[in-house]
């Protein structure tokens, strides 16, 4: 079946289960889509049986606007809806193939398919292939990587009915180390934004530098914590972190938490230099500080851990957890921007789990550590939706894509380098 008939084919298909479920269908997941393919090959089910039991209906919608910049990493939904069909099912397609697929969920006219598609073009995702009458799409190396997924309408399908990409960890790793995480645009207004930054941090003196490094340590001490379920306030926790006493009301478990923090910042700041490169042994140390007298088991785990809202199970073999871990280090130290470094290795800390416990705040403080080690802005996260940020992070749990933990990643460093040494 040519790739004219084969989309022709599925938007019958789709149509005629719109009808017989009286369904509002908008737009049919990739990774469904790719399942019915991979089902129907292997067991001759029928479209529409693997329809009622597997497809789910995705919408599609705008992004929020990046905070306080225009990082170009936004897509609305008719090119999230072509980027997806380039990457999960097709080598490439004709403009006429794209526009009829994308008009069973969206009123397109030609100009505006031209228009989208010339806007993944600019931005590296989509390449064309011939000319004229001939000419075709396909999506760019990165794409997998950087596959755009809703999170609101992935997360609204049941845990237990969401189509897990796999824990293939070498092909994963193999193409996070060859894929540029951000585009030469990107990195020019990050690498704009920090001068600005790093001229304010300068130009404070030694009082006011400390206030406001205070102001920072106070703010992400408290939201670190805060992701990870603490209670303390803010201003309990500028308290906590002046005086070292524990708020009325406040566990001694949920104080050492915040606390262990400061010192893992403290750590980090002293010796800056020392993440640069990132070794195994860093992550493990700032993992100890982080943990400290919480209960909790310092070292790569030995155990299975399961995930809050996920079926997604990391590897309990204590060496696959030690050599993959090492190879996520070695793909980090060859990322040339210290911001794309730091943006992988704490994304691939909270996709490993290599911990009983503090994955994600150790992979926070591990990316602070690379981006301070190369003078760059580090993160407070006090801006952050926890829930937004949990669910980028189930992302790369579930379906390998960095797309949603970049967006937000970097927001947060904006965020940073407009919000901090004003």
């Amino acid at each position: 079946m040519n790739h004219h008939s084969m989309v022709s084919f599925y938007s019958a298909a789709f149509s005629r289960k719109k009808c017989i479920l009286d369904f509002e269908l908008e737009v049919v997941s990739q990774m469904d889509l790719h399942l019915l393919c991979k089902h129907q090959a292997a067991h001759g089910a029928t479209v529409s049986n693997i329809l009622s039991h597997r497809l789910k209906m995705i919408r599609w919608s705008h992004c929020d606007a990046t905070i306080g910049v225009s990082v170009n990493t936004k897509l609305n939904n008719r090119q999230r809806h072509i980027l997806s069909l380039l990457t999960k099912n097709y080598d490439s397609l004709g403009r006429s193939d794209i526009a009829e697929v994308l008009s069973e969920s969206h009123e397109v006219s030609r100009a505006t398919v031209i228009r989208d598609l010339q806007a993944l073009i600019d931005q590296g995702m989509v390449e064309v292939i011939g000319s004229g009458p001939a000419t075709r799409y396909r999506a760019t190396s990165i794409t997998r990587i950087l596959r755009p997924i809703d999170a609101d309408a992935y997360f609204a399908i049941p845990q237990d009915d969401r189509y897990l990409i796999g824990t293939d960890n070498k092909t994963f790793f193999d193409e996070l180390a060859k894929t540029p995480l951000l585009t030469e645009s990107e990195i020019k207004l990050i690498d704009r934004l920090n001068d600005d930054y790093l001229m304010r941090v300068k130009a404070r003196d030694g009082a006011l530098y400390r206030r406001e490094l205070q102001r920072f340590t106070v703010e992400l001490a408290w939201k670190s914590s805060q992701i990870e379920g603490n209670t303390y306030s803010l201003l309990e926790t500028e308290e906590l972190l002046r005086t070292q006493q524990r708020a009325s009301g406040r566990s001694e478990l949920e104080t050492q938490m915040v606390l262990n923090h400061k010192s893992a910042l403290d750590r980090i700041m002293s010796t800056p230099d020392a993440y640069s490169p990132l070794d195994i042994a860093d992550i493990l140390d700032i993992h100890e500080i982080l943990t400290r007298d919480l209960d909790i088991t310092a070292g790569i785990r030995t155990q299975p851990v399961g995930i809050i809202g996920t079926n997604y199970l990391p590897s309990s073999d204590v060496s696959t957890l030690t050599a993959e871990l090492e190879r996520a280090v070695a793909i980090t130290n060859t990322k040339e921007h210290p911001v794309e470094a730091a943006l992988v290795i704490s994304g691939l800390i909270a996709y490993l789990q290599p911990f009983v416990d503090g994955n994600k705040r150790t992979a926070r403080l591990v990316a602070n550590a690379i981006l301070l080690s190369s003078d760059y802005a580090a993160l407070s996260y006090r801006s952050v939706d926890e829930v937004a940020y949990k669910k980028s992070v189930l992302l790369i749990d579930e379906q390998q894509s960095f797309l949603s933990y970049k967006e937000m990643f970097v927001d947060q460093f904006a965020f940073a380098t407009k919000n901090y040494f004003l």
